[in-house]
């Protein structure tokens, strides 16, 4: 019972040491009028110009429809897309 308790305390903080320990990680703020413009061109066109899909395999992003998904994911789909 002990040990069990114990690795739930521990293992947050341990995680967190071990992230410190091997530096930071960059992070950049997203630049929302360069997004806009960029997703007026290439994605509005499916995905509609307020999130809701023109296309019927489009994903309807007002519903967030596979935006609840890891960045590697959602960026994977961004390159492949459906080439329309």
């Amino acid at each position: 019972m002990k040990l069990t308790k114990l690795k739930f305390e521990v293992a947050p903080k341990l995680f967190a040491a071990i992230l410190l320990a091997f530096g930071t990680i960059n992070v950049y703020a997203g630049d929302i009028d360069n997004g806009g413009k960029l997703y007026a061109k290439h994605c509005a066109i499916c995905h509609g110009t307020d999130g809701v899909n023109v296309m019927p395999d489009a994903p309807n992003f007002a519903h967030s429809e596979r935006l609840l998904r890891p960045d590697v994911f959602i960026l994977a789909a961004i390159k492949e897309g459906k080439n329309a």
